[in-house]
């Protein structure tokens, strides 16, 4: 009777156990499930309600005013999608691809509906005489072809064979690299009345890159051009000297020659 009532005991325990096990297994997947349609459920309302489509793109340009299609692009891109879509590392990358002309890009989520583009432009630094005009910046990228700006200094020498560059197009060329050099150094080191005088550089012979300021040509040569400036700048701030009296300036070498008209 005692080995009945302790087997019978043991299958009590046994079976109160299990119920145990179910019911906590039960719960489990009950709370999986709630955990699980809160997920999808919040995730469906955030990508699917017009709560969060994007409703302004603000597109803050922090220098540069030469390009102004860019809001008008954006906005055209990513104007009522959803927010959530929407994302920053892929508007950066993508704007990169088809804004060449744009040197820095921040994209910021704004909830619930606003899209921030912050920009920076690569600044135009001169305008090659061929092919209508190509603008560039200081690192050889073309930011324009046609459309050309004024107050920029020209420079004439480059000619294109196979093809006029397209926009977003670095131009791979050492003449060009150390005419850019060039252009940089007068900038930084001359005064702007002087700058406006600059007709054009020419970058035409490797050996010898000339600035030509009205009917004054000056020859650098091809190297130390910082050094160069520095004698041109004096130069220019002689009151003795008059530009309109001087056929040419070489400062090719450790003296500079003056040659009158």
């Amino acid at each position: 009777m005692a080995r009945k009532k302790s087997k019978r005991k043991r299958f009590f325990e046994f079976f109160k156990d299990r119920i145990y096990y179910i019911r906590s297994f039960l719960i489990v997947i009950l709370c999986a499930v709630f955990c699980f349609g809160i997920f999808f459920g919040t995730k469906y309302f955030l990508f699917n309600h017009h709560l969060f489509d994007i409703k302004k793109v603000v597109v803050i340009q922090v220098n540069g005013s030469f390009f102004n299609e860019d809001e008008r692009v954006f906005k055209k891109m990513y104007l009522n999608k959803n927010i959530f879509v929407v994302d920053p590392e892929q508007v950066r990358i993508l704007a990169k691809k088809r804004l060449s002309h744009l040197k820095k890009i921040e994209v910021k989520r704004l909830l619930p509906d606003t899209l921030e583009i912050e920009i920076v432009s690569r600044e135009p630094v001169a305008v090659l005489d061929t092919s209508g005009g190509i603008v560039i910046d200081s690192e050889g990228i073309v930011l324009a072809v046609g459309d050309v700006p004024e107050n920029l200094p020209k420079i004439k020498g480059l000619s294109f064979f196979f093809g006029r560059p397209e926009k977003g197009e670095k131009i791979e060329k050492s003449s060009l690299d150390k005419g850019l050099v060039l252009i940089r150094g007068l900038k930084n080191k001359l005064q702007k009345k002087h700058m406006k005088l600059i007709d054009y550089v020419d970058i035409s012979d490797k050996r010898n890159t000339i600035i030509v300021f009205g009917d004054v040509v000056i020859k650098m040569g091809e190297d130390r051009f910082s050094l160069k400036i520095e004698a041109l700048k004096e130069i220019l701030a002689d009151p003795n000297v008059k530009l309109k009296d001087i056929g040419y300036i070489d400062l090719r070498f450790s003296e500079a020659v003056i040659s009158v008209k």
